[in-house]
């Protein structure tokens, strides 16, 4: 019996250099070249796109406010959230 739900497919892409991958509840997030690209369920702002919408393509995170210029370096999904961390700053450099 073959089981039903969703199932993973391969991806082949040149230009895909993806970092991490992570899946919530219901969204996925990639992390590519220090920005988050989200998709799928989205009632409580899990794709930090701003919007309560949900994306069936991935959508960029909104990196304003505390992330503005700054890289993400790693992401986690959760059930109803989704967060990110970037690098310490350096002693001094902010403030």
């Amino acid at each position: 019996m073959v089981p039903s739900g969703p199932r993973p497919v391969g991806v082949r892409s040149r230009r895909s250099r993806a970092t991490t991958i992570t899946s919530g509840a219901g969204q996925s997030c990639v992390l590519h070249f220090g920005k988050a690209w989200c998709w799928g369920y989205n009632a409580y702002g899990e794709l930090g796109d701003g919007t309560t919408t949900n994306s069936p393509v991935p959508v960029p995170v909104d990196t304003s406010g505390a992330m503005a210029g700054r890289t993400l370096m790693q992401i986690s999904a959760g059930a109803t959230h989704t967060c990110g961390s970037r690098p310490p700053a350096r002693p001094g450099a902010e403030g």
